[in-house]
């Protein structure tokens, strides 16, 4: 118990000092190792998998805790916002995102899920991101356990190591392809967010080439 509760002060505390470098937001999180599945729970399973070989397979939880893959909730192009509680950007990010997810609900074509990095082999913590996500009214889904998410979608630097910076959000088609990997603004607006977004979900279902141009602050 007390190695876990330093593991969750270090991320809290990589999460400051990267904020306090200039990055796009906050930093790593603990991979989610140890879930024990809960009782079934009812969980909308979003559109059939469309994300093919083994980046569909990657491993997650619902919220519930039980086991799924990321290609279960993904479609032709899934955007994918990873996130953590300790994340300021992060959370001021989520709201535009669920817009994303309402505007593009019912699309066969089209997945927007939440991918959290909290380290919830500990129901209670899984109980703190439900909690949340209730009080701030987000209808996307949201899985947990995305340390392998992040470390397939994550920037690098030149010698190949991740960057591990935190929000991220990435559009990816069918063979995972990544269609743009950043940060989030402080103060962008709800219309301008929807507007840049949807414009790379929209690339991405014209099956055009990936932008992988990030933000100065994360330049490999």
């Amino acid at each position: 118990q007390n190695g876990k509760m330093r593991a969750r002060a270090a991320l809290r505390a990589l999460a400051i000092l990267l904020a306090a470098a200039g990055a796009a937001g906050c930093g790593g999180a603990t991979r989610d190792a140890s879930i024990a599945p809960e009782p079934a729970a009812s969980q909308d399973p979003g559109p059939r998998p469309a994300i093919r070989g083994p980046d569909g397979q990657i491993p997650l939880y619902t919220l519930a805790g039980q086991p799924t893959t990321l290609g279960a909730h993904g479609a032709k192009v899934t955007v994918i916002a990873l996130w953590a509680t300790f994340c300021a950007p992060c959370l001021e990010e989520l709201p535009h995102v669920d817009a994303l997810y309402r505007k593009y609900r019912g699309r066969s074509d089209v997945s927007v899920i939440a991918v959290n990095l909290d380290d919830t082999s500990d129901p209670t913590t899984r109980a703190e991101v439900a909690h949340l996500l209730d009080r701030m009214s987000i209808q996307m889904p949201c899985l947990l356990g995305g340390m392998p998410v992040m470390e397939r979608l994550t920037a690098r630097d030149t010698s190949g190591q991740p960057k591990m910076a935190l929000p991220l959000l990435a559009v990816v088609d069918e063979a995972f392809r990544i269609h743009r990997r950043f940060g989030f603004m402080h103060g962008e607006s709800r219309d301008q967010y929807l507007a840049e977004k949807s414009a790379l979900v929209e690339s991405a279902l014209r099956g055009e080439e990936p932008d992988n141009r990030l933000p100065p602050g994360l330049m490999q």
